[in-house]
């Protein structure tokens, strides 16, 4: 048979073994990641940069410029995995350099370079031949992980180099190394300086040197022998094997057998290459090696394993050879990290003391044990998810730690406060999570949701540093609800048995820290709540202040790293020699040597060093440019060293800026950027220029230039083409004829062994080098062997070239770049001389824009506010969808700004600037402000919605119920990032100062604000009872509680389920009077009366009709003829007339009259006396109307009578249900016992038998009660006229009775409406007799006739009045009987009056005295449940001692049960009772 689902908190508490298995095996997980996971100083920074290089031997940086970089930025651009916006190219003398941005959304760059690679080796054959080289260099971005040196001041580079062959094999063994690369080797080279004279001597030219030389250097294939048994490979050993071989090989020989070798013209010297570049190190020679870790190894081991390899290394190296290691970023994440972790690890005892201090002890203990318990699990499942332990993950943990403790201390609060109500341990530890179900994941979702589009949207850099941040986040968020709802119950139930008003032995219950603050918060409350205007206008106050201090407040993106490390770099002159530029190196590095706070210095003489940090990009080798990698004994001494030297060199170098560069997280090299954009080249320097001007008066500038560099001098060769073609001279040989007499041409290569040695050629006289040494160089003629100095057959002029050509997308870019003092922010300048700069007039196909820090920010800010609004929209729907109302959640988003101003106010006191990790911090506020929002403004719509509050009255018991909790989770998160302010880190003290500051302040306003807001906003707006914004948990934990797992693991916001409708019996009253269809009925029947009564009335008025008549004949209605007859003639005598005697004839004439006649009357009757049946008439028409009012009303009575029978039947069911549901757990748990006893032989199967007998009974009886329960439901639906929904719910609260006073003492039941009625009815009969007697009675009425006739072409009117009077003779028999019928039936009226009176006053009797027997029950039945408890007790107790039988058990728990139900069953009875009496006295409303 189906049991009732117990919901999955209940599952937890009843499983609790099960559940803490579960929870421990995820601890110990955790752990083992802690131990195990990667670990980093940061999150992996994506490099999507890489380098095209082109080489152009001889060209000039514009003719680079227009035959290569063009067209390979052409080529370029047409893949589509290029940001064109961010990809910039330096055009310069022979070279030109690309460095080539990737757009974010690459995710797999080596298949980009690999196309590009491919791709640019067949479009090289589309370039000029004179370019030899264009290749792409992906590795650009690598970020070694260790830099290790080797130095020496008694060994050469060669030496050096195979002492760093070793090293390089012991590192290979180790599995996580990836690149090993090598740096500041400066190879053996043998120069063949030639002599002229003896050229001249032995008529030797120069260029035959090279001929025979170049193709004896190579390795030449000469096939293999096929023998019958084998094949044979041929070899030819190298000419050159040895130094020796090379200057004993002939260069010239004559007939006579004459040699002349190669040593016998030339001057040989084998020493090191004349370095472009180089590395020392504490002034010795040095050398380097980089090694790379591969992706997905911790890199902490991998320092520790090639820590061991340098152990074994340094046995074998010779003591000469120092090994340093002057980059170790192992050592650097693990001193990080580890701070870091200490930092959490204060954190969290933090949290656990303010927790402590605040709280009751097992309570405190509960919730401080939640916090590693929660933190282990979250690193269990960030290990799982492949996250990194970094400075990121650590700091998003210890943000979310006040929220983790939060979500305990809101349970725990919970539980304590329904012990406070007399609840049981065990069902307030379920009810206590389960009604927080929804407020925790809504707000917990708010949270998440927050930081989610932070990590989605963000592009970049600062996108890779956030990226760890949401996932951690959402993660831990999730394990602390999951904790909250499934842990904390049972460990509520276990640890606590009373709640916290518990009085103690004098009495009193003992007031905490909590209380006083309680007690204080109230009174100031009552008084905000009595200003409203000055506290809302003191909260707008202070959010203004909050946005004008942000406005003023200073903008960095990113602050330096600490790190007990800097660079210092060094920049002179384009076309200083790497002499002087060493000079200034040697300088600097002696200075820092001297200082005890330095470990070790090592200089980069016209390189820079490999890229040791991720986001520090090395510079391309150039003379005029060193750097210094200094290392410091601690991470202070770096910033004092940088401050100090500094202020100290600033001005010691004349031709050379010196930059103290601290580590950052930014790509910028420069924190102030403006990019000139045009074509032409004049236009760009004059625009240039005026920017400048402004720039130099601006105080705050420490270093102004821009990245063309100066004009580079040059010297054009013009050849007279015409001679030299005669001569056979080429451009091509003059230029290497030249480049042997200026630097060397390279001659052949002897390998000795693995190590090569380049030869090279040179002819110099040590002659001065001018212009006339250059016209001076002799060039030989490959077709006749002579020679010709230059001068002769060309001509010199001096020529002035760019020094270099940037464009920026294509298009010619010169950039203006600053270092600004330490002092300023590069914000500051910007903001002071971009209005300058924008106004002014720029030539057409000019425009400006800015790069540098301003740039940074622009691409960080801009997209974190669109994710901001992202996130508020989300969360805006979140409050929508469970609120159900736009003006409340806009009221919760609203106490966002709350949390500005507490921001502000902290980086303005701590003097931080407005950085990434400042603007997290305010992400972070707004989903901790939104959340405490949520936990006010749930409880507060709960007491209006359920317990019928006002809107003021809820409003204020809501702020000051909530004070506690709100409070509790800020003091939490605040005290949690305290350690980050306390560090003064410039990373991570915006964070935790925005966090602080921000929550503290937001506490306050939102205690204070938003309940005064609200009770303004709802201000005298009655609330409907009946909706409660409780979502059940048993219907909705697993889908919520699954959606927050994805959401937390693929940051994809979830939504909740339908809430449940909660009917209270206000509610179902309510409905009842708008649905129910018998007080419709009744409704339309006094309808029906009013009409009937209006209807009578018109008897009064005069009886007017009217009457028209027309009519048109085909023929004459009357017809007749004049006969035919003999008229006599007059003749003019009238004498004649009497006898005339003449006649004359006339015929007959027809004769026709009314063919037609129009007739129209109107008349007129008004009665004068009638008997008096119109005046009773009407009398008899009012009293019906009023006795279907009357009968309406009682309809409504029987009807909301009704309604609270089934209402209280239905509840009195739940609750019978609610006491089967424990006996049931009761029975289960004696089971459970008697199970085990029997099978330890300590009692008889019998007993177990009857038990589950027992059980199976009340299965069946559970199932009855359930249907009953629907049944009832539906009755009570179908009654209020709604159609039922599993979803509807009772509101069940029941308290214990108190018998009125003064309820009682009515018992006469005249206010009855049944007794109006029948009043109403003896004078309707009354009315009746008189109409039947006025039936006799003459009848006076008087008239009036107006008629119009038109007929026969005439028209004619008339008018009459008349008075009538008529007296019915032959009724009068008749009508005394009508009047006898009358008489009786108002006796009979009266007689059932008169009963009814009666039987009415007996009816109220039985009422009152129904009252006093429920009300009596009530109290036996309470006496009941006290005496069944302590029988059931009594009997348990003999039960375990064998005295009692299983039977007698059972029986006590049956009587128990039965105690329960009466006293439910009372409860219920009294208030149907109560109705009824009301309702029997005629008070019922």
């Amino acid at each position: 048979m189906k049991q009732k689902k117990i919901g999955f908190i209940g599952w937890a508490m009843r499983y609790h073994n099960i559940t803490n298995i579960l929870v421990t095996v995820f601890v110990m997980i955790g752990v083992v990641a802690l131990l195990k996971m990667p670990r980093n100083e940061f999150p992996k920074f994506t490099i999507r940069q890489g380098l095209v290089i082109g080489v152009y031997p001889g060209a000039t940086s514009e003719e680079v410029e227009e035959q290569l970089t063009k067209q390979v930025e052409n080529y370029i651009f047409g893949f589509k995995e290029v940001k064109k916006a961010k990809t910039y190219s330096e055009s310069k003398e022979g070279m030109m350099i690309i460095y080539v941005e990737l757009n974010d959304n690459v995710t797999d760059a080596d298949e980009f370079w690999s196309k590009l690679k491919h791709g640019l080796n067949e479009f090289k054959s589309t370039l000029p031949p004179g370019v030899v080289a264009l290749i792409a260099n992906s590795d650009f971005g690598d970020t070694s992980a260790l830099l290790i040196t080797l130095s020496s001041d008694t060994k050469g580079y060669k030496d050096m180099e195979n002492e760093l062959k070793k090293l390089k094999s012991e590192c290979r063994k180790i599995p996580a190394v990836s690149k090993i690369k090598e740096y500041g080797l400066q190879k053996e080279k043998i120069y063949v300086n030639v002599e002229p004279e003896k050229l001249n001597e032995y008529n030797i030219k120069s260029i035959s040197l090279l001929s025979s030389y170049m193709p004896n250097g190579r390795i030449s294939p000469a096939g293999k022998l096929k023998t019958p048994e084998t094949d044979l490979y041929v070899h030819f050993p190298p000419n050159f094997e040895s130094e020796k071989d090379l200057t004993d090989q002939i260069v010239f020989s004559d007939p006579q057998g004459g040699v002349v070798r190669l040593k016998d013209i030339a001057k040989i010297e084998r020493r090191d290459e004349d370095p472009e570049n180089y590395i020392r190190q504490n002034g010795k020679k040095t050398i380097l090696l980089s090694l790379e870790m591969q992706t997905g190894n911790n890199i902490v081991e991998f320092g520790k394993d090639v820590q061991a390899a340098l152990t074994k290394f340094k046995k074998t190296c010779p003591q000469d050879i120092k090994v340093n290691v002057i980059s170790n970023s192992p050592k650097y994440v693990d001193d990080s990290v580890s701070d870091f972790m200490r930092e959490f690890l204060i954190a969290i005892i933090a949290v656990i003391l303010v927790v402590m201090l605040l709280l009751p002890k097992k309570v405190a203990s509960i919730a401080g044990l939640t916090v590693p318990i929660s933190v282990l699990i979250t690193l269990g499942f960030l290990y799982f998810f492949g996250v990194e332990l970094n400075t990121v993950s650590l700091a998003g943990l210890i943000i979310v730690l006040g929220m983790i403790v939060d979500n305990s201390i809101v349970v725990i609060d919970n539980y304590i406060d329904k012990k406070d109500h007399g609840m049981s341990s065990w069902h307030a530890a379920i009810k206590s999570a389960r009604e927080l179900v929804t407020p925790i994941i809504t707000a917990t979702m708010a949270i998440c949701v927050v930081y989610i589009p932070l990590g989605i949207m963000l592009p970049g850099t600062p996108g890779d540093f956030v990226r760890d941040l949401p996932m951690t986040i959402c993660i831990a968020l999730v394990v602390s609800v999951l904790v909250a709802l499934f842990v904390v119950p049972f460990l509520c139930f276990f640890f606590i048995k009373k709640g916290l008003k518990v009085p103690n032995e004098e009495g009193t219950s003992k007031k905490t820290f909590l209380d006083w603050m309680q007690k204080i918060f109230d009174k100031i409350l009552e008084k905000a709540f009595k200003r409203p205007k000055i506290t809302i206008g003191l909260g707008v106050g202070v959010v203004i202040l909050g946005i004008l201090l942000f406005k003023n407040l200073d903008q960095r993106l990113f602050p330096e790293v600490e790190r007990n490390q800097f660079a210092v770099e060094v920049y002179l002159d384009q076309g200083t020699s790497l002499n002087v530029t060493a000079k200034v190196m040697n300088t600097l590095a002696a200075a820092l040597e001297k200082d005890k706070r330095v470990t070790t210095v090592t200089s980069f003489i016209g390189t820079s060093s490999p890229r040791f940090h991720t986001l520090y990009a090395p510079q391309m080798p150039s003379s005029n440019y060193g750097q210094l990698m200094v290392n410091t004994i601690d991470n202070e001494s770096t910033r004092a060293i940088c401050k100090e030297y500094n202020e100290k060199f600033k001005d010691a170098f004349p031709n050379a800026h010196v930059k103290w560069k601290i580590l950052a997280l930014q790509q910028s090299k420069y924190p102030i950027e403006i990019r000139i954009s045009g074509d032409s080249i004049n236009d760009l320097r004059n625009v240039e220029s005026q920017v400048q001007d402004i720039l130099k008066l601006v105080p705050g500038i420490v270093w102004l230039h821009d990245d063309w560099y100066q004009k580079q001098q040059s010297i054009k060769v013009d050849i007279e083409k015409d001679k030299a073609t005669r001569m056979g001279y080429s451009k091509g040989l003059v230029a290497t004829s030249l480049m042997m007499g200026l630097n060397g041409i390279p001659l052949t290569t002897i390998w000795e062994d693995d190590y090569p040695v380049s030869v090279e050629l040179k002819q110099d006289n040590g002659e001065k080098k001018d212009i006339n040494y250059l016209g001076n160089q002799t060039i030989t003629s490959p077709m006749s062997f002579s020679s010709l100095p230059l001068r002769s057959f060309a001509k010199f002029s001096p020529e002035w070239t760019e020094g270099k050509i940037l464009h920026r997308n294509g298009t010619r870019t010169i950039t203006v770049q600053m270092d600004v003092d330490a002092k300023v922010m590069a914000s500051n300048i910007l903001s002071k001389v971009k209005p300058k700069i924008d106004k002014l007039k720029l030539p057409e196909g000019v425009s400006i824009t800015y790069g540098g820090d301003y740039e940074g920010q622009q691409e960080a800010f801009i997209p974190m506010t669109y994710a901001l609004i992202v996130s508020i929209i989300i969360i805006f729907f979140i409050l929508l969808f469970q609120f159900k109302k736009v003006k409340l959640a806009s009221l919760i988003m609203s106490t966002m700004l709350l949390g500005l101003p507490g921001a502000a106010i902290g980086l303005f006191l701590m003097r931080y600037p407005f950085s990434l990790t400042g603007f997290i911090g305010i992400t972070s506020l707004c989903g901790i402000v939104v959340r405490n929002g949520i936990i006010l403004v749930d409880y507060l719509q709960e007491l209006r919605t359920v317990h019928g509050f006002g809107v003021k009255e809820a409003a204020l018991a809501a702020g000051k119920r909530r004070m506690r909790p709100i409070f509790l989770t800020s003091a939490a998160a605040s005290v949690g990032v305290i350690p980050m302010i306390i560090s003064r880190s410039p990373l991570w003290g915006p964070l935790g100062t925005v966090i602080c500051f921000g929550l503290l302040v937001s506490m306050v306003l939102t205690l204070f604000i938003l309940p005064v807001l609200y009770s303004v906003v709802y201000r005298d707006k009655p609330n409907k009872i009946g909706v409660k914004k409780h979502i059940p948990h048993n219907n909705l934990i697993i889908p919520v509680i699954g959606a927050m797992i994805v959401l937390g693991c693929c940051w994809v916001p979830s939504s909740v389920n339908a809430q449940p409708k909660v009917l209270s019996l206000d509610s179902c009253k309510n409905l009842a009077l708008e649905n129910n269809k018998k007080i419709k009925s009744a409704k339309f029947d006094t309808e029906r009366s009013s009409e009937v009564k209006k209807n009578a009335f018109t008897n009064y008025f005069p009886k007017i009709s009217a009457m028209g008549v027309s009519m048109r004949s085909s023929d004459y209605l009357i017809k007749g003829s004049i006969p035919s007859m003999n008229l006599p003639v007059y003749d003019g005598n009238p004498a004649n007339l009497v006898a005339p005697t003449q006649f004359a004839y006339v015929p007959s004439i027809p004769i026709g009259v009314l063919d037609y006649m129009s007739v129209a009357n109107i008349t007129v009757l008004q009665p004068l006396f009638v008997g008096g049946r119109v005046v009773n008439g009407n009398k008899l028409a009012k009293i019906g109307q009023e006795v279907d009012v009357q009968k309406q009303q009682l309809t409504t009575e029987e009807v909301l009578l009704k309604t609270e029978n089934l209402y209280w039947t239905t509840i009195s069911l739940q609750e019978k249900m609610t006491t089967i549901n424990s006996y049931e757990e009761l029975l289960n748990c004696l089971l459970k016992d008697v199970n085990v006893a029997v099978k330890a032989g300590l009692t008889q199967r019998s007993d177990l038998l009857k038990v589950q007998l027992k059980i199976n009974e009340l299965k069946v009886n559970k199932l009855k009660l359930k249907n009953g329960i629907n049944l009832s439901m539906r009755a009570l639906c179908q009654h209020v006229g709604i159609t039922y929904d599993s979803t509807f719910v009772l509101n069940r609260t029941m308290e214990k009775p108190i018998l009125p006073s003064g309820l009682l003492n009515n018992t006469s039941g005249h206010e009855r409406l049944e007794v109006q009625m029948l009043n109403k009815a003896v004078e309707a009969e009354e009315l009746q007799r008189k109409l039947a007697f006025g039936e006799a009675l003459p009848q006076i009425s008087i008239g009036a006739v107006g008629r119009a006739t038109d007929a026969m072409d005439a028209t004619s009117t008339n008018a009459l009045a008349f008075v009538s009077v008529s007296v019915p003779i032959s009724d009068w028999w008749g009508t005394s009987h009508k009047v006898k019928e009358a008489k009786i039936k108002k006796a009979q009226a009266q007689t059932k009056l008169e009963e009814a009176t009666e039987l009415l006053a007996l009816q109220v009797e039985q009422a009152k005295n129904e009252v006093n027997e429920t009300y009596f029950q009530i109290g036996i039945a309470q006496s009941s449940i006290e005496q069944a408890k302590e029988n059931l007790k009594v009997v348990n107790d003999n039960y375990k001692g064998g005295i009692v039988s299983m039977s007698d058990l059972l029986e006590a728990q049956s009587l128990y049960q039965d105690a329960l139900n009466q006293h439910t069953e009372a409860l219920c009875n009294y208030n149907i009772k109560i109705a009824n009496y009301l309702q029997a006295t005629g008070n019922y409303k």
